[in-house]
C-alpha cells in the first residue's frame, strides 16, 4: 500500500469550495474549518455527535499541517467517556470515504471527525481501515456567525499579516486622485459588507442580542473572541446587573486563553469592563439608539471627501465624546473603544435603522491599527500628514480591503 503522506511528510493541499454569499460568490478553504476547530469558534456546549452522544473538547489536539490526521493526539470526552486520539476534519461526510481515508492506515487512530456540513438522511457511518466506526459532528448550526463572515473576518486577518510593500507599491503606481478613489471605493465595499453581517446578526439575536454580542467579541480581541462570544450566549444582558464575573471565568465549557495575552487584555479586565458598562442591564443600548438619533449623524452623503471637513460638519468630535462618555460610560479605555464603534456599533445601528453612518463611520478616529499600516498611509500621501490629511478610519478599512485583494490575486 502506498504510505500516507504524513510518513513521507508531504504538506497537505488546502481544498477549497465555493459558496453564493451576498455579494456573490465567495471561497472557503479547509484550513478555515481547522482554524474554527482549533480556535473553538462554535458553540462547543451543543456539540454533539450524528449519534446523539455529547462530545465535551477537552484539548482540540495539535494541528498537524502534515499529511495525515489534521489534528494529533486530542483529548475529548464523548457521551462521558474519556477518549484520546486524532481528529480529521471535512467540509463534508463523504470526503472520508472520497479522500481514501478508510484504506489508510495513518487515519486508524481518528476517533471525531468534524464536518461542516450534515450528510443526507440514510447515510452509512465511517470506518476507519481496521473497521473501526468513527462518530461525526457537525459544525455549520453552532457557528457564531454566518458561514461568509467567518471567511471575511479570516481574509483580513491573513491581509493583515503580510508584507506592506506589496500595496504601496500598488497606491503609489497610481495619481494622487486615483489612490484616494480606489482606496475609498474599498472602504465603501468593507462597510457594506459588514452592516450586511451587522443584518444576519440582528435576525438571529435582535437588536439588543447583536450590541451585546458584538461588544463582548471586540473586548475579546482575536485571542479570546470565541470564549466572550460563548458568554454573551450564556449569560445574556439582563443578568449582568448582578453576575458573579468568577463564576462566568471558572466556567469549564468556556475556554480562555490566558498565554500571550497582555496583561491589559486578559479575560478578567475585559470582563469587568463589559460589567461595568452593563451594570444597569441594557440602559446603555437604549442610549445607544438616543445617541443614534442625533440628526448630524446620519449625512447620507457618501461621496469621497476631506476627513477633516466630514469632522467639522458633522461635529464628529463632539458626537463621539457623547458616545464614550455619555453611552459607553468611560466603561472602554484607549483605542479599543473606538474600534468597538466603528467595528460593531456603527455597522449594528446602520443595519438596525436603515440609516446612512457611513461618512461618520469613515471619518472616525482610527481603533487599533497596526504601525505599518500607519506608515503606508502616510507614505502614499493618504493620512497622518498633521491636522489638514489626519489618519480616519476608512482609510485603513480602504487599506485592508486593498490588501485583501491583493493577496487573493498572488
Amino acid at each position: 500500500m502506498k504510505p500516507s503522506n504524513e510518513k513521507m511528510g508531504h504538506r497537505k493541499t488546502d481544498r477549497l469550495e465555493e459558496f453564493q454569499g451576498l455579494y456573490g460568490p465567495y471561497q472557503v478553504a479547509e484550513r478555515l474549518v481547522q482554524k474554527i476547530w482549533l480556535r473553538g469558534e462554535f458553540d462547543t456546549a451543543r456539540l454533539l455527535t450524528l449519534s446523539g452522544k455529547p462530545v465535551r473538547i477537552i484539548n482540540t489536539g495539535e494541528w498537524n499541517r502534515l499529511g495525515g490526521p489534521d489534528f494529533l493526539s486530542a483529548d475529548l470526552e464523548i457521551d462521558g467517556c474519556r477518549v484520546a486520539g486524532d481528529v480529521e476534519i471535512h467540509f463534508r461526510e463523504v470526503d472520508w470515504t472520497a479522500h481514501r481515508h478508510h484504506l489508510d492506515p495513518a487515519y486508524d487512530n481518528v476517533v471525531l471527525h468534524v464536518v461542516l456540513f450534515p450528510p443526507p438522511v440514510g447515510h452509512a457511518p465511517i470506518r476507519t481501515h481496521r473497521g473501526h466506526t468513527i462518530e461525526t459532528v457537525v459544525l455549520i448550526d453552532l457557528l457564531w456567525h454566518d458561514l461568509e463572515e467567518y471567511a471575511f473576518n479570516d481574509a483580513a486577518a491573513a491581509a493583515s499579516g503580510m508584507a506592506t510593500d506589496q500595496a504601496l507599491e500598488r497606491l503609489v503606481s497610481l495619481s494622487a486622485d486615483e489612490r484616494r478613489e480606489h482606496l475609498f471605493e474599498c472602504a465603501r465595499t468593507r462597510w457594506n459588507q459588514k452592516v450586511q453581517f451587522a443584518g444576519i446578526r440582528i435576525k438571529k439575536l435582535g437588536f439588543e442580542g447583536a450590541c451585546h454580542s458584538t461588544s463582548l467579541e471586540v473586548l475579546g480581541y482575536s485571542r479570546n473572541r470565541a470564549a466572550m462570544l460563548a458568554v454573551a450566549d450564556r449569560y445574556p444582558i439582563a443578568v449582568w446587573s448582578d453576575l458573579d464575573l468568577a463564576e462566568v471565568l471558572g466556567r469549564p465549557d468556556i475556554h480562555w486563553r490566558r498565554q500571550g495575552v497582555r496583561p491589559a487584555n486578559q479575560p478578567k479586565h475585559r470582563l469587568a469592563q463589559y460589567a461595568h458598562l452593563a451594570c444597569d442591564g441594557r440602559a446603555w443600548i437604549d442610549r445607544l439608539k438616543g445617541w443614534s438619533d442625533h440628526p448630524d449623524l446620519a449625512s447620507g452623503r457618501e461621496s469621497p471627501t476631506s476627513v477633516r471637513e466630514v469632522r467639522k460638519r458633522l461635529g464628529l468630535s463632539r458626537l463621539r465624546r457623547e458616545l464614550l462618555i455619555g453611552v459607553l460610560a468611560e466603561a472602554v479605555p484607549g483605542p479599543r473603544a473606538d474600534t468597538l464603534v466603528v467595528d460593531g456599533l456603527l455597522p449594528i445601528l446602520a443595519s438596525h435603522s436603515g440609516k446612512a453612518y457611513f461618512e461618520p463611520w469613515f471619518a472616525w478616529v482610527p481603533g487599533d491599527i497596526p504601525l505599518g499600516h500607519r506608515e503606508i498611509l502616510r507614505r502614499a500621501g493618504i493620512g497622518g500628514l498633521g491636522v489638514e490629511a489626519p489618519h480616519a478610519h476608512g482609510w485603513f478599512q480602504g487599506l485592508l480591503g486593498l490588501m485583501i485583494d491583493l493577496r487573493a490575486n498572488g
